[in-house]
C-alpha cells in the first residue's frame, strides 16, 4: 500500500501527485493507493481532483474518492498567518486506487456519523459528503 500524504506547499505539486498516483495504478496493478488532499477553492487546487480521478478513469483502474466539505461557517487562516500555497481550504478528501471493497464499504458507511459528529449546528457549520467511483 502507498499512502500518499504530501505537504502542498509547493505551486507545482498537483503535476508529480498526479504523476506519481497514475504510474502506481497502472505500472503495479493491483497496488493500494491512498492520497490525502485538501479541498480548497482557488488555483492551484481547484478542479485538481476532479483531473486525477478522470485521468485514473481512462486509464481503467478501480477506485474511489471522497470529500469532507464544509458548508456554512466561516474558515479564517490564523492572524499573520502567510499561506505557500493559495486557497482556502474548505475540506479534506482522500482517494483510493485499488482499496479492498470491503475498507470502502466500512468507510462509507463510517462518514455521515463523522460528518454529523463534527457538525456545530448552533454555529450554522456542517458538512457536505461526496462519494465518487469509478472501474
Amino acid at each position: 500500500m502507498a499512502h500518499i500524504d504530501p505537504p502542498f506547499e509547493q505551486v507545482d505539486e498537483w503535476d508529480a501527485i498526479d504523476e506519481t498516483v497514475r504510474r502506481l495504478a497502472v505500472k503495479r496493478p493491483g497496488s493500494t493507493v491512498m492520497l490525502w488532499y485538501p479541498v480548497k477553492s482557488g488555483p492551484p487546487h481547484e478542479g485538481r481532483p476532479e483531473a486525477l480521478r478522470a485521468s485514473l478513469e481512462r486509464a481503467r483502474t478501480k477506485g474511489a474518492a471522497v470529500e469532507l466539505v464544509l458548508r456554512g461557517g466561516l474558515l479564517t487562516p490564523r492572524p499573520g498567518a502567510q499561506p505557500k500555497v493559495r486557497g482556502v481550504m474548505t475540506g479534506t478528501g482522500l482517494l483510493f486506487v485499488d482499496a479492498p471493497h470491503r475498507a470502502l464499504a466500512r468507510l462509507a458507511a463510517a462518514l455521515p456519523e463523522l460528518g454529523r459528529s463534527l457538525a456545530r449546528p448552533e454555529d450554522g457549520l456542517g458538512f457536505e459528503l461526496r462519494w465518487w467511483s469509478w472501474g
